[in-house]
C-alpha cells in the first residue's frame, strides 16, 4: 500500500500545472498509478482525505468547478513557493511515467546527479533539529587534500547536478560545501541557533550558481541576445531578474541584476556567439579577459599547426 505522503504527490501532480480532472478521470489515472499495485479504484472518502491533507500540510486547497465538476487548484501560484515539493512531484511523475511505459527504460535518458546523496538526509536532520555537524572534506582548493570540518547546516542547494551544503564556520560569511566532496559525516551532540533573520533565497538572489562573494557587489547586465537563442531564454530564463526590456527582429535585449562569478561567466560563455553583454562592468571585463586567453590559445594552436 502507497504511503499517504506518495498518494498526496500523485495526486497534486495530477491537478498541476492547470490540469483540471473530473473524480472518473482522478480514478481512471489512479488505476494505472504505479502507486495503486493492486489497481483498486479510487474511492471517494481516500480522495477527501487526501484533498484535506494537502489543504494542511501544503496549503493548497482543492476546489470543484461547477458545471464540469472538474478539480483544481484554486491558488496554484504556491506551487511556486515550494520548491522541494516541485522537485518531489517532477520525480514521483517520472516513476510514474517509467513504471505505466515499462520497457522504454533505454529509450530515455535522464542526466544523474554526481553528489554523494547519502549525505542529505542526515544533513537535513541536522537542519531540522539544529545540530552541528563534523565532517571529512576534500577541498580542491588544497589539492584535494583530506581536512576535518565542524560547522551549523544553513540549507542545501542543487545546482549543475551537485547538491551544495551552505553551512556556518564560524567565519564572517557563511561557507559552501559540495556534498560529492564529503568522505564522512556524523551529527555532532552540539547544536546552534540558526539565524531568524537568514533566508537561502535571499542570501543567492543576485547570485548565477553557487558562488558568492562579499567583494563583488550586484549590478546591472545587459544580454543581448540574437536569432532562436533569444526564444530558448524566454522559454528558460538565465535567472529570476531576467526582463526582455528591448525587442526587435533579429535580437532581443535582456537585463539582469546579478553578481559577477566564476559560474556567470560560464553561463554566458555557454551561449557561444548568440549574445552579448553590452553594458561595461565588473561582468563585462571578466569575460573580455576570459575570452582574450581563450583566443590566444586557440592562436598558439593555430601557429603550431602551420
Amino acid at each position: 500500500m502507497a504511503s499517504n505522503f506518495y498518494r498526496c504527490l500523485w495526486l497534486i501532480e495530477q491537478l498541476s500545472p492547470n490540469k483540471a480532472k473530473t473524480f472518473r478521470e482522478l480514478d481512471k489515472a489512479w488505476q494505472n498509478s504505479w502507486l495503486n499495485e493492486y489497481k483498486e479504484p479510487l474511492s471517494r472518502s481516500s480522495f477527501n482525505y487526501h484533498k484535506e491533507t494537502i489543504a494542511r500540510d501544503f496549503l493548497l486547497d482543492i476546489a470543484c468547478e461547477k458545471g464540469t465538476h472538474r478539480y483544481y487548484f484554486s491558488n496554484p501560484q504556491l506551487l511556486n513557493q515550494h520548491p522541494i515539493l516541485a522537485h518531489l512531484i517532477h520525480n514521483s511523475a517520472l516513476a510514474n511515467l517509467l513504471q505505466m511505459y515499462q520497457g522504454l527504460e533505454d529509450r530515455i535518458i535522464l542526466e544523474p546527479t554526481y553528489s554523494d546523496e547519502r549525505w542529505l538526509s542526515l544533513i537535513a536532520e541536522a537542519m531540522q533539529n539544529n545540530r552541528r555537524i563534523e565532517f571529512v572534506y576534500r577541498s580542491f582548493h588544497s589539492g584535494g587534500q583530506l581536512s576535518k570540518r565542524k560547522a551549523s547546516p544553513y540549507g542545501l542547494r542543487l545546482f549543475m547536478k551537485r547538491w551544495y551544503l551552505i553551512a556556518d564556520t564560524g567565519q564572517e560569511s557563511p561557507y559552501i560545501y559540495a556534498l560529492d566532496r564529503i568522505k564522512d559525516l556524523y551529527l555532532s551532540s552540539e547544536t546552534f541557533k540558526m539565524p531568524e533573520d537568514f533566508s537561502l533565497n535571499e542570501y543567492f538572489r543576485h547570485c548565477y550558481g553557487i558562488i558568492r562573494s562579499k567583494e563583488n557587489s550586484p549590478e546591472e547586465l545587459l544580454l543581448k541576445v540574437y536569432g532562436s537563442q533569444v526564444l530558448y531564454l524566454r522559454s528558460l530564463p538565465l535567472h529570476s531578474s531576467q526582463e526582455e526590456i528591448e525587442t526587435h527582429e533579429s535580437y532581443s535585449i535582456f537585463r539582469y541584476w546579478l553578481a559577477p562569478s566564476y559560474d556567470l561567466i560560464l553561463a554566458l560563455l555557454s551561449l557561444g556567439n548568440t549574445s552579448e553583454v553590452i553594458n561595461k562592468g565588473d561582468i563585462f571585463y571578466w569575460l573580455k579577459h576570459d575570452l582574450k586567453h581563450m583566443l590566444n590559445r586557440y592562436e598558439k594552436q593555430d601557429e603550431s599547426i602551420d
